[in-house]
């Protein structure tokens, strides 16, 4: 997905590694990989604009501020036939700390969504209720499934949740399980300004290192 006027480089050089490798890997004969981006920002309308262009059997989205192997959409798709599941994600973390996988259970008391936290290491796929859609494999029967019975876009947003908690909501209405592979784990890119009157702290041996001609304003600050 897109919708910004330039892309961080690290999501860039893994999009770009992740084509060669899938040329050269993924793709057997009589098949290929069909690339889209969107040139949306809202994630809902962002992810209906992508469905819509959807050719094949499977679709893969991935955010523009993540960065990943090149053998990241091979590992998806594999492990999806291997296991036979319709939807799979892949893990990444909050940008906040303390950094929390962006994988949910639902709380059925509660009727809210909370974060799963801890997770046996061992497994290849464990089943979820809710992900951020960062790196999300659907087959297309999913959606088909969706539209046809509920009557409903995947990615509308139900009053109070976000596109990605409301595709997960339908899924569950409909009984269709959901899977996360935490062995394929994508960075989440993440960008602070930082600037010396509120980020730089002087070492305490450094005294003195240069000297500059300076003056003090006459004015009050501003």
């Amino acid at each position: 997905m897109g919708g910004i006027m330039s892309l961080p480089e690290p999501f860039t050089w893994s999009w770009g590694q992740m084509i060669a490798f899938n040329s050269e890997a993924l793709c057997g004969e009589d098949e290929h990989v069909h690339y889209e981006h969107t040139k949306l920002s809202l994630h809902d309308y962002a992810r209906a604009d992508m469905l819509s262009r959807m050719r094949g059997d499977w679709m893969l989205m991935l955010d523009t501020d993540h960065a990943f192997e090149p053998d990241l959409a091979a590992r998806m798709v594999r492990t999806m036939m291997q296991y036979d599941v319709d939807i799979l994600t892949g893990i990444y973390s909050y940008k906040a700390k303390p950094h929390f996988p962006v994988l949910y259970m639902f709380n059925h008391d509660t009727q809210k969504h909370e974060i799963i936290a801890d997770w046996d290491r061992s497994l290849d796929i464990l089943q979820v209720d809710s992900a951020g859609g960062g790196c999300l494999l659907v087959k297309r029967k999913v959606f088909e499934q969706i539209t046809r019975e509920l009557k409903e876009s995947p990615f509308d947003r139900y009053p109070g949740k976000g596109e990605d908690h409301s595709f997960f909501t339908r899924c569950r209405k409909l009984g269709i399980k959901a899977y996360c592979a935490p062995k394929i784990e994508l960075q989440h890119l993440a960008y602070w300004g930082i600037a010396p009157s509120t980020d730089y702290v002087r070492p305490a041996q450094v005294q003195n290192l240069y000297e500059v001609e300076s003056f003090k304003s006459e004015l009050a600050p501003v």
